[in-house]
């Protein structure tokens, strides 16, 4: 009797052990993910800066490796665009882009399983068309593990005042004389 009970003790020790274990290996696979997903949104930055800088780069494979086919960015000003409608876009706008540098800051990453969220802070600055811009726009971004490596499924943007009124400047020096503003 004495050495069942014995046994049983052992069993449930065992078990508690291999509970914890369990609970800290998932914490430090968390705490693994959690640093992939900020390398991810660092790294999908500073390759936007290249494409920028080098006026022909490969949009497409740099979308390819950041972000699900079926992504859906929403934009500041509320639209949403599927990733070929992000890929056309970048496209059209890098050679009118000049000078562009960015920062990521407040970066923030919580991991769910196979899901997870990342908010940040993007600062772009740039000159387009000769109009220098100072963007403030905060970010979060949806990502999902796909074949072992996490990917932006929905990425979404919002600004402050003072970035909207330095678009509505731009759009009204662009804009042809005796146009309504």
């Amino acid at each position: 009797m004495r050495q069942t009970i014995l046994a049983l003790g052992m069993v449930v020790l065992i078990g508690c052990n291999t509970g914890k274990q369990s609970e800290e290996g998932r914490r430090m696979m968390a705490a693994q993910d959690e640093s992939a997903i900020r390398n991810l949104i660092i790294n999908l930055h500073a390759d936007l800066k290249k494409l920028y800088a080098s006026k022909m780069g490969d949009v497409d494979s740099v979308m390819a490796k950041y972000y699900v086919n079926d992504m859906y960015y929403v934009t500041i000003w509320g639209t949403t665009e599927t990733l070929d409608s992000t890929k056309s876009r970048f496209k059209a706008s890098i050679p009118r882009i000049n000078d562009y540098d960015n920062s990521i800051e407040n970066l923030s990453v919580k991991v769910y399983g196979e899901g997870a969220y990342a908010f940040f802070v993007l600062r772009q600055q740039y000159t387009v068309d000769g109009f220098r811009l100072a963007e403030y726009l905060p970010t979060t971004a949806i990502l999902e593990k796909v074949g072992g490596d996490w990917k932006v499924v929905h990425q979404q943007r919002s600004t402050d005042p003072e970035t909207i009124q330095q678009y509505l400047a731009m759009q009204q020096r662009t804009q042809p004389s005796g146009q309504k503003k």
